[in-house]
C-alpha cells in the first residue's frame, strides 16, 4: 500500500554484523546520549557494548517514503501527507489509503520488540523530495518514567529520539539532506539514488533467538 501508482516496489531484507567503523559511527553520531530511565539506559548500554552487534534491515524502494511534516504539533493547514509523523510520532493513526494495510499503529511495535534495546533507525527518501528531502532519525520505545522537579512531578512516555534538537523547545527532528545521506552511508544502510524513494528501517541488536 506504500507503492507509487503504476510501479512495483523492490523489497530488501538483510541481517548483518556492524563493522567496527559502523559501531563507532553509531555511538559517536547517532546514540550520543542515553535515556534517563534506568531500564532503557541499561538496555542500550548492553547492546552498544557487544562485540558482534547484529542488525536487521527492512528496506523498500520505489515507494512513497515517509514524507510530510516531522512534528505532530506543527502541521500546516491543508496538508494531508503525514506519513512521517504517523509512523514515528503517533500510535494508532488510521490509514487514509485505498486498500491500505490497517493502521499506522500497533503492528509497528513489532519492529521495536525485535530489538533487544527496543531501538530502530529510520532512513527515508520521500517521493519527489529530491536529495535534500532525505531524512534519518533513531527512535527508542521504553517504559514510562517520572522525574521530580521542585514541587512537581514530570511524567514521560518512555519514547526517545536521536536527531537534530529544535533550538526553541528541544524536540528532536530528523537529520536531513546531504547529512542524512552521509550518515546512512557510514552506518552501511543501502544507497539511494534520487529516484529511489522509500524507507530503510534498521532494527538495532536484532534478536536472532540463538540462530546463526
Amino acid at each position: 500500500d506504500a507503492a507509487k501508482l503504476g510501479t512495483g516496489p523492490k523489497i530488501e531484507i538483510r541481517i548483518r554484523r556492524l563493522t567496527d567503523g559502523q559501531k563507532l559511527a553509531l555511538k559517536s553520531k547517532v546514540i550520543t546520549s542515553l535515556p534517563v530511565a534506568e531500564q532503557s539506559r541499561t538496555a542500550l548500554q548492553e547492546s552498544l557494548s557487544q562485540k558482534d552487534l547484529i542488525v536487521m534491515e527492512i528496506c523498500d524502494f520505489g515507494t512513497i517514503g515517509l514524507g510530510g511534516p516531522t512534528r505532530s504539533d506543527r502541521i500546516p493547514l491543508g496538508v494531508k501527507d503525514t506519513q512521517f509523523i504517523n509512523f514515528l510520532r503517533n500510535i494508532g493513526a488510521a490509514r487514509n489509503t485505498v486498500q491500505g494495510g490497517g493502521t499506522y499503529g500497533f503492528g509497528k511495535i513489532a519492529l521495536y520488540r525485535a530489538s533487544r534495546c527496543s531501538t530502530i533507525i529510520v532512513d527515508t527518501l520521500p517521493h519527489a523530495a529530491g536529495p535534500e528531502g532525505r531524512r534519518i532519525i533513531a527512535c527508542h520505545v521504553g517504559p514510562s518514567f517520572e522525574i521530580p522537579s521542585r514541587t512537581m512531578l514530570q511524567r514521560f512516555t518512555g519514547r526517545h529520539w536521536w536527531g537534530i534538537p529544535d533550538p526553541e523547545d528541544g524536540i528532536v527532528d530528523p537529520l536531513t539532506g546531504a547529512g542524512a545521506q552521509a550518515l546512512a552511508s557510514v552506518l552501511g544502510l543501502p544507497d539511494r539514488e534520487a529516484d529511489q524513494s522509500g524507507t530503510s528501517i534498521m532494527i538495532l541488536d536484532f534478536m536472532t533467538d540463538g540462530e546463526d
